[in-house]
């Protein structure tokens, strides 16, 4: 291995947020790389704030009573670019953290500026962190030219609650009590129509954030679904387009 790996970061990704492994310290990097590490100190940047970021000190707590033999040194730093500034000064600086968090839209980018390292998949499998573990569409994203340089960590489905009331009113449970399987964009219209009726107003919302990714992930998933092949571009000069089977 390089010397130049000491000074880089190993950068594990999901579709939202996953974790990063610096080449230089930690008790992973010795696995992965044939670092010798210094004993019992781990260092890990974050951006989880709220309900992820609770969940995440209860993951981190959980580890500890693990490996109580470990100094876990826990920042969490300001999310977007504030956040990806610092890690990567600190990464070409030569003193990441052993582990950080990131999206896998910036997995690319990283590799790209030499940043990261594949990781070791089988010493990963070792560890009970084998792909197969992983949502598929989640481990491919984690991969950059066929080789995996992430571990995912969480993904950001849209989840469809539905008014138990409303929907039997509207025809649209089963005998079970349950809703009905809905298939396809004209069922769904006519399931959101058939719900505005009893409702006398709207038959559907959609959770509405100040995270402005909401409304492109909600637009890509229902723009893919409608057969959507291509992903929307744009030429200098021209307005934005987007192109599909069905010509939308």
């Amino acid at each position: 291995m390089s010397t130049r790996v000491s000074r880089r970061a190993a950068v594990l990704g999901s579709l939202a947020a996953a974790t990063a492994l610096s080449g230089c310290g930690s008790p992973a990097a010795r696995g992965l790389f044939g670092v010798a590490p210094p004993e019992g100190q781990l260092s890990y940047w974050n951006m989880f704030t709220g309900g992820d970021g609770a969940n995440m000190v209860t993951m981190q707590e959980e580890y500890l009573r693990s490996h109580p033999d470990v100094q876990l040194d826990a920042t969490v730093l300001a999310w977007g670019t504030p956040y990806y500034t610092k890690l990567t000064l600190a990464t070409s600086g030569g003193a990441p953290p052993d582990v950080a968090a990131v999206h896998l839209s910036r997995l690319q980018t990283l590799v790209q500026a030499d940043l990261i390292q594949p990781l070791n998949e089988p010493l990963l499998r070792e560890h009970d962190l084998a792909p197969g573990r992983f949502v598929p569409a989640a481990v491919q994203k984690s991969r950059y030219d066929g080789r995996l340089h992430a571990v995912p960590l969480d993904t950001h489905p849209f989840v469809l609650f539905y008014n138990i009331d409303v929907c039997r009113r509207a025809g649209l449970l089963g005998s079970d009590g349950r809703l009905r399987p809905i298939r396809g964009p004209e069922q769904f219209r006519s399931a959101i129509a058939a719900a505005a009726r009893v409702t006398g107003g709207y038959g559907g919302v959609v959770n509405i954030t100040k995270d402005p990714s909401t409304n492109w992930r909600w637009f890509a998933t229902l723009y893919y679904q409608l057969g959507g092949r291509s992903s929307p571009t744009t030429a200098p000069g021209s307005p934005w387009t987007t192109t599909s089977q069905h010509g939308r």
